[in-house]
């Protein structure tokens, strides 16, 4: 993941963004947080994947990933 994509979720907190890991798979999220300047940083954020219309007050899960994981990143705004 770049600079100007580590940028994009941060711009992007509550917003649909979609993601690709190392793993391969393409996500559907909402990033709630970011954690670049921690020793670990990662990423918390709702998989909106199945529904992205559902409200996120009805979300229950979050979901955490490390920043090392996500491949790419791109807003859909």
């Amino acid at each position: 993941m770049t600079q100007q994509e580590l940028e994009c979720l941060k711009s992007n907190v509550g917003q649909l963004v979609e993601i690709r890991t190392r793993q391969g798979e393409h996500l559907l999220i909402k990033p709630i947080s970011i954690f670049d300047s921690e020793s670990d940083p990662d990423l918390f954020f709702w998989d909106v994947t199945a529904d992205a219309d559902k409200p996120d007050s009805e979300r229950t899960e979050a979901c955490a990933l490390p920043l090392s994981e996500i491949v790419s990143v791109k807003s859909l705004r």
